[in-house]
């Protein structure tokens, strides 16, 4: 009986080691396990068809960041993290505190915001490379095929959600579901209590979408639209910044995509099961 259940016990570890050293995907070469997939769905709480999507893209940007030589140094890191906690006005031992008190270690803190640092370079030199119309014609044109995108509410119902961490929020904008690391927040935005670009901006999106994730002082915010307020037109000659301003970066915004639609479909993915 003893030796059957010694037998036993290294027939559970083996296979448990099967399940995390266990490659399901390989995406160009770099493989993704199945442990990864059941901890990013459980981690997000997402379904693991999801999970999988993510962490294929994750692999596509990651082939990007070496080969566009996007990676960040460990003093360029340190540098950047500086940064931030002064702008929040704090320091790095109140981060650790917050941390701990999160059951995050400041190691893998460091690491979660190395890859926003480095995605976000990768995104601004990818965008870099798109030609972008900056005409007034063009921008004009945008407004008049776009007008509904630049009605400005008086106010504005909000959820917002803040975040240390840009992929929690867009894990959440794609999924819903309540994410650990989130703070919710219900506001009513006008243009005497918020910055009036932000009003404007939000204007234009559609009650009960999401914006965009933004970065804030704080971190990063993203607003769910809850209902809007006694709208108006606002001219062309009275927003002429903004409309160039958005069309930009729509043409940016589409550059981006185009590129990582390309990448992966060019991608040898293999499923293995």
């Amino acid at each position: 009986m003893k030796k059957i259940c010694i037998f036993l016990l290294f027939c559970v570890i083996f296979a448990a080691a099967e399940l995390i050293n266990g490659v399901a995907i390989i995406v160009n070469n770099e493989p993704i396990t199945l442990y990864e997939i059941n901890k990013t769905a459980k981690e997000l709480k997402i379904d693991k068809q999801k999970a999988v999507e993510l962490l294929i893209n994750d692999r596509i940007e990651q082939a990007q960041i070496k080969k566009m030589g996007n990676a960040v140094s460990d003093f360029e890191l340190e540098n950047e993290i500086k940064k931030m906690l002064a702008a929040n006005e704090s320091d790095l031992a109140s981060l650790k505190a917050e941390l701990n008190a999160k059951g995050q270690s400041y190691e893998d803190f460091k690491k979660e915001y190395k890859k926003q640092l480095e995605k976000r370079k990768l995104y601004e030199a990818v965008a870099s490379g798109a030609k972008v119309d900056y005409s007034e014609e063009g921008a004009q044109a945008y407004y008049e095929l776009h007008s509904d995108e630049f009605m400005l509410y008086e106010s504005i119902s909000v959820n917002s959600y803040n975040a240390q961490s840009s992929e929690l929020l867009e894990n959440f904008r794609a999924n819903k579901a309540k994410i650990k690391g989130i703070k919710q927040n219900s506001e009513l935005l006008t243009l005497q209590n918020t910055d009036p670009r932000l009003v404007v901006f939000l204007s234009s999106i559609a009650v009960g979408e999401f914006s965009p994730v933004l970065e804030d002082d704080e971190g990063f915010v993203l607003y769910e639209i809850k209902g809007k307020n006694r709208p108006q037109k606002l001219p062309y000659s009275e927003i002429k910044e903004q409309v160039q301003s958005i069309y930009t970066n729509k043409q940016r915004q589409d550059f981006i995509k185009d590129f990582f639609d390309k990448e992966h479909s060019k991608a040898n993915i293999v499923y293995l099961r």
